[in-house]
């Protein structure tokens, strides 16, 4: 037995990781792990106190205290953080999930039960639990939107999750906190919260939205990166802009999403956001730059503006 515990403890390194590392069964899977961790490591503990307690008693003496003393108190540990798990219940039963996506630079955001997509802003309703499930295609990122008490990392080849719930309509505005690049600073996230028969309005207008055609120029300068719904536009390296018109801001939460800044984005992008991918088209004519705003204004339902909404913190 006495051979046996080095190789037992040699184990522990690994399932400590494997008690902290989240899964795709979230925080329930995670529990068990540190649940199993921790009988182990007590099982092994309480192992080699027996042990102790009989080489002591053959020795006598200050022997056996030193050996009784940190088997109490790590047992009293142990019965503590086996009563947290006991006791801890997994927060569930959310109302609205939401996919994020992160890349250099921006968030990438999906509505997988309500087939919406969007990019560097979204919107969640008022008073309602969202599970937010982060992952990466790149980098390490981590994501902290104080507003909404969160923090969370998006890792490549693993899904995060987190549960939110925004108190008050608002904006809640979010960074990317991990240094990623020159552009570190220009990849937020904006949250929308809206009281529920709005964001109600929002999903039925969407449901009901029929994207417009792209020009000829959007088709040949665009459509390789970008996608529009139901459009000949069919391309995933850039964002998804079937709700462009939706937003209050582009650039990943940077600029306001109007003309005057709109304009020298499509004309010089990285001079505007260094290290972005989208390229530059300083040759585009007047009439095809005009023809692509007019465009961009026309992805997304009519009547809906959400400018009025008051930012609740911003970073």
């Amino acid at each position: 037995m006495r051979r046996l515990l080095p190789g037992l403890f040699l184990l522990l390194p690994a399932l400590a990781h494997q008690a902290t590392t989240y899964g795709e069964e979230g925080a329930g899977g995670n529990l068990t792990r540190v649940a199993v961790f921790t009988a182990v490591f007590l099982v092994a503990l309480f192992a080699t106190a027996w042990i102790g307690l009989r080489q002591a008693k053959k020795r006598g003496g200050r022997e056996v205290l030193w050996a009784v003393f940190p088997t109490v108190v790590v047992a009293v540990v142990g019965a503590m953080v086996g009563a947290a798990i006991w006791s801890y219940k997994p927060v569930g039963g959310a109302a609205l999930a939401l996919e994020l996506t992160a890349q250099r630079y921006w968030w990438g955001l999906a509505y997988p039960e309500l087939g919406m997509k969007s990019a560097g802003e979204g919107w969640i309703p008022v008073g309602a639990r969202v599970e937010i499930r982060a992952r990466s295609q790149d980098l390490f990122y981590s994501l902290s939107v104080p507003g909404l008490e969160l923090t969370m990392d998006a890792v490549p080849g693993q899904t995060t999750r987190a549960w939110v719930q925004a108190k008050k309509p608002g904006v809640y505005g979010g960074v990317q906190t991990e240094y990623v690049g020159p552009a570190t600073d220009k990849m937020r996230l904006r949250l929308l919260a809206l009281p529920s028969e709005r964001f109600q309005a929002l999903i039925t207008a969407v449901q009901n939205f029929t994207p417009p055609e792209p020009p000829e120029v959007f088709l040949s300068r665009c459509a390789a990166c970008h996608t529009v719904r139901g459009t000949k536009a069919q391309g995933t390296l850039g964002p998804d802009l079937t709700l462009f018109a939706l937003r209050t801001t582009f650039g990943s939460g940077v600029w306001p999403n109007r003309e005057a800044f709109l304009r020298p984005w499509i004309q010089n992008a990285p001079g505007m956001k260094p290290g972005v991918k989208m390229p530059a088209f300083p040759d585009l004519s007047e009439a095809e730059l005009k023809a692509l705003l007019a465009y961009l204004k026309r992805l997304g339902p009519e009547g809906l503006d959400f400018t009025d909404l008051i930012r609740v913190e911003e970073p």
